[in-house]
This record gives structure tokens, C-alpha cells and sequence, in this order.
């Protein structure tokens, strides 16, 4: 967790959820939502990036296997 803004989007989530478990009323229950709905969002674009870095690792890996089996006498 070094990324600087995934530990900003953290911090504004907990103290998104510490004002809403002081005064649970529409407003803070909204700022929640958006706080958690901007995590969701880093977590799968994370998860996309690191799915495509693993796809394209391994594409890269069969693609010299096969040149070098074809390379073979």
C-alpha cells in the first residue's frame, strides 16, 4: 500500500465512517458510499492491471517456447 493516493482514498474512507457512526444521517451515509465506491474502484483496476501484466508475462513465455520448438532439428 505505498501508492499515495490509495492511502488518501483510505483515510477519507475511515473518516467518512467514523462521522457517520457519530450522526448517521443521509449526508454522511452518501459520503460513504462514495468514500468505499472509490476503493472498489482502485481494487479493480488493480486487479485488472495485474491480470493483464500475468497475461501478457505468459503470452511472452509461450510465444519463445513455441519459437524455440520450432527452432529445434
Amino acid at each position: 500500500m505505498n501508492d499515495p493516493a490509495r492511502k488518501r482514498a483510505w483515510k477519507r474512507a475511515r473518516a467518512a465512517v467514523r462521522a457517520y457512526s457519530r450522526d448517521p444521517s443521509e449526508i454522511n451515509a452518501a459520503t460513504v458510499e462514495v468514500a468505499w465506491r472509490e476503493i472498489r474502484h482502485m481494487d479493480g483496476v488493480s486487479f485488472w492491471r495485474e491480470w493483464q501484466a500475468a497475461r501478457l508475462t505468459v503470452s511472452e513465455d509461450h510465444r519463445q517456447d513455441s519459437r524455440t520448438a520450432t527452432n529445434r532439428p
